[in-house]
């Protein structure tokens, strides 16, 4: 009778232990495994009738990336005015909040961004006419929540800006044409990025529900 007690209990014992360390990894995947995807607009664009649309997901544990473009290409021939641009931008941002908070788009953030542009500007005399100008920069900023599925995300940068440009003036006879006075190189250091962004969460409030005995999930439920 003795020696049957003794082979029974480790028996019962090693399935356990087992099933709970399974049980405790399987709930790490989950915490931050989801992914979320964020719709946004840059209201400073907005407001000088630049209209802006970005995406914006994650890629890793504290790592999201923002695509974003601009596009406008308005113009008065007999008032020679034009506001034209067609921009697009990528960055790549680090939140040092959470893992949480970086599902959530929610804290201070870091980033490392590339842009590309094409404009016409002018405002009834000497314009500039780029095909293409190119930069990039390092960025910093928060974003902070103002409801469940809304936030705003403030952003500066600093880097360069290059590519040839061209300044035009309007020609004084009667035919509407433009004459090129001077191909210049731009090379700009210094600020090159302001957003104010206004950010709309796509797909939270998924999360799964509360389990007894894992915290880690219901933890993770979305504001």
């Amino acid at each position: 009778m003795l020696m049957f007690v003794m082979t029974a209990v480790p028996a019962q014992e090693e399935p356990v232990m087992v099933t709970t360390l399974a049980s405790s990894s399987a709930a790490g995947r989950g915490t931050g495994g989801e992914a979320t995807f964020h719709l946004r607009t840059n209201l400073l664009y907005d407001a000088v009738l630049l209209p802006s649309v970005g995406v914006e997901f994650a890629v890793g544990s504290r790592w999201t990336m923002a695509v974003n473009g601009t596009f406008n290409w308005l113009g008065d021939d007999d008032r020679h005015r034009y506001w034209r641009m067609a921009s697009g931008d990528v960055e790549l941002r680090r939140w040092l909040g959470s893992r949480l908070d970086a599902l959530r788009l929610k804290g201070h953030h870091l980033g490392i961004y590339a842009a590309a542009y094409r404009y016409d500007i002018e405002f009834g005399g000497k314009g500039q006419m780029g095909d293409f100008n190119y930069g990039g920069g390092i960025s910093y900023g928060y974003s902070a929540p103002i409801g469940r599925k809304w936030s705003l995300d403030f952003t500066i940068g600093v880097g360069y800006i290059g590519g040839k440009y061209k300044e035009y003036e309007p020609s004084r006879d009667t035919w509407n044409h433009y004459v090129v006075l001077e191909e210049k190189n731009r090379q700009w250091v210094g600020p090159t990025k302001a957003e104010v962004t206004l950010v709309w969460h796509l797909g939270s409030g998924r999360r799964q529900k509360p389990q007894p005995g894992n915290r880690e999930k219901g933890g993770a439920a979305w504001w």
